[in-house]
């Protein structure tokens, strides 16, 4: 696993008001790190709504250099 990889994952048991069942994430920390821990550290990747894009909540990953696993398809940013 390495940092800008996407990966879909279980975020399974939730707490509070997060999202349950597999989401897609972005692995934000560096391989050396993941093989060490066996624990990556990940951000959950969501369309975000219209809240967040209005309230500025949103990064966009378009032209990030973000990488696919070849588990999940990312879908270009709409721009609103």
């Amino acid at each position: 696993m390495d940092r800008g990889e996407i990966w879909l994952v279980s975020l399974d048991p939730i707490a509070g008001h997060e999202q349950s069942g597999k989401r897609p994430v972005l692995i934000v920390s560096k391989a050396s790190f993941n093989k060490l821990t066996r624990l990556p550290v990940v951000v959950p990747i969501t369309s975000g709504g219209n809240f967040a894009r209005t309230a500025g909540f949103t990064v966009s990953l378009e032209g990030a250099g973000t990488k696919n696993n070849g588990r999940y398809s990312l879908r270009p940013a709409q721009n609103h």
